[in-house]
């Protein structure tokens, strides 16, 4: 087990490729913290960790919201004392070509896929 112990935040975790590699760090002995804005997404991976003998907790989290993060980041190290991983997986597909896409994806985009990420490795650095 390679991560023994080791605190991992991990957004996005709900589904997809978030959730996957949440599995396999549990799998590996980390300690998970299972963020997704979709709260029932974000239990049943917690859940599912649970039941194959991993340890894992779900906080619900708006990536967009930089309040939910720094809530997330501030929650974690009080809970656990530190972060060793942060996998920022969480983001959004905005489809369409550059005169299909509207302003308020653009900045969603930006927000979730690029914003976010940014912030929430900042404050994990600290």
């Amino acid at each position: 087990m390679i991560l023994r112990d080791r605190i991992a935040v991990v957004t996005g975790a709900g589904s997809g490729i978030g959730r996957a590699g949440a599995m396999i760090m549990a799998r590996e002995g980390a300690v998970l913290v299972i963020a997704d804005r979709d709260p029932a997404a974000g239990e049943t991976t917690a859940s599912d960790i649970r039941m194959a003998g991993g340890r894992a907790e779900a906080v619900a989290t708006d990536v967009g919201d930089d309040a939910a993060v720094e809530q997330l980041i501030a929650g974690t190290l009080g809970k656990h004392g530190r972060i060793d991983i942060l996998h920022n997986h969480a983001g959004v597909q905005v489809g369409g070509t550059l005169t299909e896409v509207g302003v308020d994806g653009m900045d969603a985009s930006w927000r979730i896929n690029v914003r976010a990420q940014f912030l929430a490795a900042r404050l994990v650095m600290r």
